[in-house]
């Protein structure tokens, strides 16, 4: 949970561990209440008046992954490969990336995790611990900062392009590369879902629907060409009394992309 943040109190990390169930983990969404995030298969939607899941895409084609030159200096602004925590700096925007020692053995995931306006990369970890998780299940995970603590529609090709670095300085699977963001890092992640679905087998979105409180930033719309190249499993998460970003707006995004992956 945000301090401060009244109405986003959802069960946040266990929400992550659902997305990590999406991702082929081992945790279950079973046991969560009925206004919790629940996770359901391909082609299946729950009305907007509950937390909402689609899950829309086919298996994700993509080639196997390349073994990278291990131990070398990386590459672009990943300067170091290795297991453990990195910082880096690049374009403005400063990144934690975690990587377990088995990713520098074997082709590895990659989850890249977006934190909500005001915050850094280091607090957002600390409510989703998908650093930790990330060791566990195979992941390297990738935290940004953003400048001042505020992310721009700007911001999202700087940080799409260290994403494609950390994937050429590691050995990672691009069958298993996922977004998730909460608030200021949900709406991007809904934006880079309509940019840049290519890149990912899938994305969590997180209290970002319509316009929020403290920010213009919108999403992807699922209108007109503001829509996604492909069908992609999406997990979203919203607290029902959210008091910077209305859960309402999910009703008019819910619809728009029902309409456009023509859901029942």
């Amino acid at each position: 949970m945000v301090p401060g943040r009244p109405g986003s109190d959802l069960n946040w990390w266990c929400g992550v561990g659902c997305a990590l169930g999406l991702l082929g983990g081992s945790f279950s969404c079973a046991d969560l209440p009925a206004d919790s995030p629940s996770q359901f298969g391909k082609e299946s939607a729950i009305d907007p008046d509950g937390v909402s899941v689609t899950a829309t895409s086919p298996d994700v084609q993509a080639p196997g992954a390349t073994e990278p030159g291990l131990g070398t200096e990386g590459a672009g602004c990943v300067t170091a490969v290795g297991e453990g925590e990195g910082e880096f700096h690049c374009e403005g925007i400063d990144y934690r990336v975690s990587a377990p020692s088995s990713c520098l053995q074997q082709p590895c995931g990659l989850i890249a995790d977006i934190h909500g306006g005001t915050m850094n990369g280091r607090m957002q970890n600390n409510n989703t611990e998908l650093a930790r998780l990330g060791t566990e299940h195979g992941f390297v995970v990738v935290h940004p900062s953003a400048p001042g603590g505020l992310w721009t529609s700007r911001d999202d090709v700087r940080v799409v392009a260290f994403l494609r670095e950390v994937i050429d300085a590691y050995w990672i699977d691009p069958r298993r590369v996922h977004l998730t963001g909460f608030s200021q890092g949900g709406f991007m992640t809904w934006r880079l879902l309509c940019s840049h679905g290519d890149l990912f087998a899938s994305v969590a979105p997180g209290a970002a629907a319509g316009t929020g409180n403290i920010s213009p930033e919108v999403g992807c719309t699922f209108t007109g060409e503001d829509i996604p190249a492909a069908p992609l499993d999406v997990l979203y998460l919203h607290g029902r009394t959210d008091a910077l970003v209305n859960f309402d707006h999910w009703s008019t995004l819910f619809a728009n992309l029902s309409t456009h992956w023509m859901l029942d």
